[in-house]
């Protein structure tokens, strides 16, 4: 923690300027590439990278070519020390040294706009739009597209089998807090069942989590689809067999009756 700190204790910012946004954002309804103009604009694609200076001077700022930022002081009812109440505003843009951007969509008389395909069995209202800068190969745009759309659906799996695993976890959450309250050893007891639960739960969460996707790859991929069902199947039928298989043993055990009877028999 630097002294910096500790020399600015105690004081407090002044008011926010009312001639200043506190917050928010604004975006164009469309945008000129050349003799094309892009619908919805597009303008989080590009990279604002370029510092901007203002065509003219702003009245009570003063611009700083090092930092290519404008400062203002504080108001003069503010505190002043130790500059509290300073404001700094910095401007991006477009860098026009490389003005090209490689767009795919639908050009509908000059403007590019999102290409929608053709309905298909479990595909509805799939749409293309986007937008990358410079001069982009067609098969490089597709495949980084692709790439995009894959980490999402991975991220998404493994969300949904955390989830899953986090579900089936919790069943034993009552077994662990009831060994809580055993004195003494209650703690490592209740530590000792959720590891155990743990590790019990994640093959079933897996194969869960592997038949739901399984679902849809047999109607879309069969060879990549039957696999994960045969996964989720063989898992969940080896478990109610395990389960199936212990109800039994028990319930014979208590059946047993041993000893003999010995008595008179009325004649």
């Amino acid at each position: 923690m630097g002294s910096s700190f500790w020399d600015v204790c105690g004081d407090d910012n002044p008011p926010w300027p009312s001639g200043m946004p506190a917050s928010g954002s604004q975006s164009v309804t469309s945008m000129k590439a050349g003799a094309f103009t892009i619908e919805n604009g597009m303008p989080g694609e590009l990279s604002l990278t370029t510092p901007l200076q203002a065509s003219s001077s702003l009245a009570g700022w003063s611009y700083d070519p090092g930092s290519m930022q404008y400062t203002k002081p504080p108001p003069s009812g503010g505190m002043l020390r130790n500059d509290i109440g300073r404001a700094r505003v910095k401007f991006m843009g477009f860098d026009w040294s490389l003005p090209k951007v490689t767009v795919v969509g639908e050009n509908k008389g000059g403007t590019i706009q999102s290409w929608t395909a053709s309905d298909s069995w479990l595909c509805t209202g799939f749409t293309v739009l986007a937008l990358k800068q410079g001069s982009v190969d067609k098969d490089a745009f597709f495949d980084a597209m692709e790439s995009e759309k894959s980490a999402v659906t991975y991220v998404l799996r493994f969300v949904g089998f955390i989830v899953i695993w986090c579900a089936f976890k919790s069943i034993a959450g009552p077994l662990a807090v009831a060994a809580d309250c055993i004195p003494c050893i209650g703690p490592c007891l209740g530590d000792s069942i959720e590891a155990i639960a743990c590790c019990v739960t994640c093959p079933p969460a897996c194969a869960c989590a592997l038949g739901v996707i399984g679902v849809v790859w047999v109607a879309m991929r069969p060879v990549v689809g039957i696999p994960l069902m045969l996964f989720f199947c063989c898992t969940m039928g080896g478990y109610a067999v395990y389960l199936t298989k212990k109800k039994m043993g028990g319930s014979g055990g208590s059946d047993e009756k041993g000893g003999e009877t010995i008595g008179n028999e009325d004649a």
